[in-house]
C-alpha cells in the first residue's frame, strides 16, 4: 500500500489522461491508471503537473529582512507549486566564500519550507575549490548589482569559468556590460522607475557581454548551437537567445496541453505593452519596449489597440519629453 496517491489528468505518452500518481517516503514510485494508498486524493478532471525548481531566487536572507526572508519566500514558492529553489548570493553578508555560504546555510536551514541551494559570487579571494564543495553553483556578475559583487577582472574569466567547471558546478552569469551601463549613466539622470531603469540598462549591454563571454569560450568543446554565435552581431544574438526562448516556451505549454500554435510571441509583446502604456500613460516606454524606430509606429499601435483615443495625448507627451 503506497502512502499516498493524487488521481487526476496527466500529460502521457503526448496526450492528457487520467491516472493514479503513487508516492512513497517522499517521492514518485508509480503512474498507471489505478492505485492504491493511505491517503487517496481524487482531483477529477484538473491538470496533475510536476513541482518546478526555480534556480533563480532573490530571498533576501540574511541582511534584508525587511523585503523578504527564506520563511516567506520559500512559502510563497511552495504554494506556487516549487518545490526547490536557488537562492542569489547578494544579500548582507554578500556570499563568496566558504565561511559565507556556511554562515547562510545555517540561517536559512531553519527557515526553508522546500529543497535549496545557494549560489556563491565569484571575487578576487574566493578559493573556488573549497567553496564548491557547499554551494550549489557560482554567480559571476559582470556588471554592479547589489552589493559589492562585480567580477571586474575580465581577464581572469576564462581561469574561473575552467576552474569552476573542474570542480562540478555550474556558473551563472549576470551577463551586462559595466561599460556599456556606465556609459548610458554619464547621458542620463538616476532612473527614477522601472521602465527608466530599464533604458539605463540597453540591450546592447547584454549583447556586449554575451559576445565577450563567447569569445572567451569559443577555444572550448561546445555545442554547434553555442559555436554558430561567435561571428553574430549584437542584435543577431539577442534574437537568436529570444528565438530558443519561444521555442522552449512553446514546449512547455504543449506539455500542459495549450494549444499553443494559436499564441505567438507578438501576443506576449502585446499584452505587455499594454500593461505598460495603462499603468505609466508613457508612450515613449511603450517605444522602447517595442523597438519602434519612430513615434509614428508606437502611436499607430497604441490607436490599434484602443488605447490612443486621443492623437494629442500623444503630442503632449512627447512635447512633455523634449522639454522636461
Amino acid at each position: 500500500m503506497l502512502d499516498l496517491v493524487v488521481e487526476g489528468n496527466a500529460y502521457l505518452d503526448g496526450a492528457l489522461n487520467k491516472c493514479c500518481v503513487g508516492i512513497e517516503n517522499g517521492k514518485i514510485v508509480a503512474i498507471k491508471k489505478i492505485l492504491k494508498g493511505d491517503l487517496h486524493f481524487d482531483f477529477g478532471d484538473k491538470l496533475l503537473l510536476p513541482a518546478g525548481m526555480d534556480i533563480h531566487v532573490h530571498f533576501r536572507d540574511p541582511g534584508f529582512l525587511n523585503k523578504e526572508d527564506f520563511y516567506t519566500g520559500s512559502l510563497s514558492a511552495a504554494f506556487g507549486g516549487i518545490s526547490c529553489v536557488l537562492d542569489m548570493p547578494n544579500t548582507k553578508p554578500a556570499v563568496n566564500s566558504k565561511k559565507t555560504v556556511l554562515e547562510k546555510l545555517k540561517i536559512v536551514s531553519k527557515k526553508s519550507l522546500i529543497d535549496f541551494g545557494l549560489y556563491s559570487s565569484i571575487s578576487s579571494r574566493t578559493n573556488i575549490s573549497a567553496t564548491a564543495k557547499v554551494c550549489s553553483a557560482f554567480k559571476i556578475y559582470l556588471a554592479s548589482t547589489t552589493g559589492d559583487l562585480l567580477f571586474s577582472d575580465k581577464n581572469s574569466l576564462d581561469y574561473v569559468l575552467s576552474k569552476i567547471n573542474d570542480n562540478g558546478r555550474i556558473p551563472a552569469i549576470h551577463a551586462e556590460s559595466e561599460s556599456v551601463i556606465l556609459a548610458q549613466k554619464k547621458q542620463n539622470p538616476p532612473p527614477k522607475n522601472l521602465h527608466e531603469y530599464l533604458r539605463a540598462r540597453p540591450n546592447d549591454a547584454e549583447a556586449q557581454a554575451m559576445s565577450n563571454i563567447l569569445e572567451i569560450m569559443s577555444h572550448w568543446d561546445l555545442n554547434n548551437n553555442i559555436k554558430s554565435y561567435k561571428n553574430q552581431n549584437h542584435e543577431t544574438i539577442l534574437k537568436t537567445n529570444y528565438h530558443w526562448y519561444w521555442q522552449d516556451l512553446k514546449k512547455s505549454l504543449q506539455t500542459c496541453g495549450f494549444n499553443y500554435e494559436q499564441w505567438s510571441t507578438h501576443d506576449f509583446r502585446k499584452n505587455a505593452a499594454q500593461d505598460i502604456y495603462e499603468d505609466t500613460r508613457d508612450p515613449y516606454a511603450v517605444k522602447e519596449f517595442l523597438n519602434h524606430e519612430d513615434f509614428r509606429a508606437t502611436e499607430h499601435y497604441l490607436k490599434n489597440q484602443g488605447l490612443l483615443k486621443n492623437q494629442g495625448i500623444l503630442v503632449i507627451n512627447l512635447i512633455e519629453k523634449l522639454l522636461f
